[in-house]
C-alpha cells in the first residue's frame, strides 16, 4: 500500500541565486497564500501543487521581471472564464469548486495588489486538468 496515495504533493523550483523583486512583503505574502489556498481548495486529494520562481528580461527595463507561478492539477478554469475569475464576487461552480465557500473576492484583490506593486496576476488553464497563476513583479536593479 502506498502511504502517499491520496496525498497532495507540493513541489518548489527555486533559483540557485536569490532574485530580488520590488514588492511589499506583506502584500506578496497575501498573494502567495491566497494562490496556494486556492490550489489546495480546487485540487483533488491526490493532486500536485507546484511553485516556481524565475526571472527574465522583458526588454523594457534593464532589471527585468520576476515570475512567481503557482500551478496545480486541479479542476482548472474554462478558457472563456480566465479573465472573469478576477472580477469581484465571481465564483465558478464546477466540480470541487461547488463545494467551497468564499466571496469571490480573493483573486480580484490579489490582482489589484500585484498591480499596485507594478506587476500583474494572470491565469492560464486547461479546464478539468490544471491551472497556473503567475505573479509578475519588477526585478530590483542589480547594483
Amino acid at each position: 500500500m502506498n502511504p502517499c496515495a491520496g496525498t497532495t504533493r507540493f513541489t518548489a523550483s527555486l533559483p540557485e541565486q536569490p532574485i530580488e523583486a520590488i514588492a511589499d512583503r506583506e502584500k506578496l505574502v497575501q498573494i502567495i497564500l491566497n494562490l496556494m489556498s486556492n490550489s489546495v481548495k480546487f485540487s483533488p486529494a491526490s493532486g500536485r501543487i507546484m511553485v516556481d520562481i524565475a526571472e527574465r528580461s522583458d526588454g523594457t527595463s534593464p532589471a527585468g521581471v520576476v515570475f512567481l507561478r503557482v500551478s496545480d492539477t486541479g479542476i482548472g478554469i474554462p478558457t472563456d472564464k480566465l479573465e472573469t475569475v478576477f472580477d469581484p464576487f465571481v465564483q465558478l461552480s464546477q466540480g470541487l469548486a461547488a463545494r467551497r465557500d468564499g466571496t469571490g473576492l480573493g483573486l480580484s484583490i490579489r490582482r489589484a495588489l500585484a498591480r499596485a506593486m507594478g506587476g500583474d496576476l494572470r491565469a492560464r488553464s486547461i479546464a478539468g486538468t490544471s491551472a497556473t497563476f503567475t505573479v509578475t513583479l519588477p526585478r530590483a536593479s542589480q547594483t
